[in-house]
Formats: C-alpha cells, structure tokens, sequence
C-alpha cells in the first residue's frame, strides 16, 4: 500500500472537515480523484486492487445510533495476559450492540458499544464484567450526530436495499423497491444530509503491507484547543490519516496508515508535546472486527429489514 490507497481509504469513509464517519456512502470516484489529484479510473483500479489482495474483505453500512435511541462510548481495557485477551474478544463478539472491536498489540483491546442508559451498559457488559473491574481500564463517551428528520418506511427500505452494498446505484434501488430512481436519489440525498449512516470497510489487517496500522488516542485540555491542536498534526502527518470516528470535546481517537515504527514514534513525541494535549498514545492494530451488519439485527428486522447474506466485492 502507498499514500494514494490511504487516500482513498480516507476519502471513503472519513468527513475530514467535521471530524467524523463519511455519511457520503454515494461520494463518487471523481471527486475522490480531483481531491487526490489522480484520475476516476485510477481510484476505482486502486479499490479492486484492494479487494483483489484480500486487504478490502467488502463494506458495511453502519446505522446511526441515534436513530434507534442509543448512546455509545469506547472502552480500552488491558488484559493482564494473552491468554484472557483472547477469551475476552471472543466474548465481546457475542455481545448485541458492539459497533467494532480493536485488537491492539500486547495486552490492550478497544472496543465502541451501544447502550439506551446505564443500566443496559451495565447488562450487556456482564460477561466481560469480571475482566474490567480486576483490571485497569477507560472509558470515554462517543457521540453521534442526532437525526433531526424521522425516517419514512421508504427511507428504512433504502437502508435495507444498501445493508449488502453500501454504493448500490440510484436505478439498482428504484427497480428493488418499485420506487422512481428520483425518489430513490432524493431520500438517499436527505439521509447523507442528516448523517443517518456511514460507510466502513471490513477489512484484514494482516494482509496491509507497506503500513503500519496504529491508534493515536489523545485527551485534550478543551475543545478549542483539541480543534487546533487536531489542524497542526494532519498539517504534519495528513497524508497518513485514515479516520476518526466522531467529534468529541476532549478527546480524540484517530487510524493513521504510517510507514514505518520510527514515524510513529515521531507522531508520539510531536503530538505529546502539544498545548492542548494533556495525555496521549499510540499502539499498533493487530485486527479491526467491524461488527456493523450485527450491531442492530433486531432493532432493523422491527423495520423490516434482514441481515445481508453476502458481502459486495466492490465499491462501483
């Protein structure tokens, strides 16, 4: 892999500007090539190539989970050995409403997780419970923007005729649902507006080579100073950058696609070393488990809506 795969990676599913998910699942090749000054077929021979190496495995559709009424928030916890790590990933993948789990290096695992209110986290995380009081953990809230506009029946069979193929064509989704390919374009248009969804790839770590996959996680001292502090380090190492989930006060979680070990220990030491930073850290991704299709299988049948059965090759 190269600066212009992480670019494309980057393009697809990260909102630079706001610092969150791409709710633009239909954001076309042109502009993703105008932005990385190459050309439309270059991206798309760039993202069968992805598929064709095994590193793309396809792309979920990720639900909003603010639609259903859910909060969420990430908990990075350290397993005292191998061993328990491993049993603990295995529960976690059994848990509803985990978004994605990350293996990190060593001992430390992340996962984002949904929950209505407390009590309900406290539920779910009953198998794992024992694990995250005898060892030392963190937790710190996500927040998804709120879809201001209710849902229609149409919208929700839209989502339902993307959940298999996140960049299924206007026309594809018209013939599918007997709707116009204008109806199809225009509701598909106000979700993306209101952040109702994002693309996410799946994809296998183990097959990126030419890139070191890392997590910097930041704590920041206020908002504003996150914001600056956030501008000079993509000044520094934005051609790196992959994504961020959403936009938090103080507090920042960012994928960086770097080349080697030494950079990113220089993007440690810049980023530790700025005014507004309070902590930070940078581990190396061992797996990301996109758990996404499962996050809201019965939240989603209530709509009328199945699990996908297979997974797309391509983005076209």
């Amino acid at each position: 892999m190269d600066l212009l795969d992480t670019g494309i990676f980057r393009e697809l599913i990260t909102d630079v500007p706001n610092r969150c998910l791409q709710p633009d699942i239909k954001k076309s090749y042109i502009l993703i090539a105008k932005k990385l000054g190459t050309t439309e077929d270059t991206v798309r021979n760039r993202v069968r190539w992805l598929h064709d190496r095994g590193i793309v495995r396809g792309w979920k559709l990720g639900v909003n989970p603010t639609l259903f009424g859910y909060q969420t928030c990430y908990l990075f916890f350290d397993s005292p050995s191998g061993r328990e790590k491993y049993e603990v990933l295995g529960k976690l993948r059994r848990i509803s409403g985990i978004l994605w789990i990350v293996d990190y290096f060593g001992d430390f695992t992340g996962f984002l997780i949904s929950y209505k209110d407390e009590e309900t986290l406290e539920r779910k995380l009953e198998p794992v419970s024992s694990i995250l009081e005898s060892n030392a953990y963190i937790r710190v809230n996500n927040q998804f923007p709120r879809v201001r506009t209710s849902l229609t029946n149409t919208d929700w069979s839209i989502i339902g005729a993307l959940a298999n193929d996140p960049r299924k064509s206007y026309a594809d989704i018209a013939t599918e649902l007997r709707i116009s390919s204008r109806m199809a374009k225009r509701r598909l248009r106000m979700m993306i507006e209101e952040r109702a969804f994002f693309i996410f790839p799946d994809i296998d770590v183990s097959k990126v080579e030419g890139r070191t996959v890392v997590s910097l996680v930041a704590f920041y001292s206020d908002s504003k100073l996150k914001r600056e502090d956030e501008e000079t380090t993509l000044a520094k190492f934005g051609d790196f950058f992959v994504m961020t989930p959403s936009p938090e006060p103080s507090y920042g979680a960012y994928i960086f696609m770097l080349p080697n070990l030494p950079t990113a220990e220089r993007l440690f030491t810049f980023v530790s070393g700025l005014k507004g930073v309070r902590n930070a850290s940078v581990r190396l991704i061992v797996d990301f488990i996109n758990l996404l299709d499962r996050a809201f299988e019965s939240e989603l049948r209530e709509k009328g809506i199945e699990k996908p059965t297979t997974q797309p090759r391509s983005t076209t």
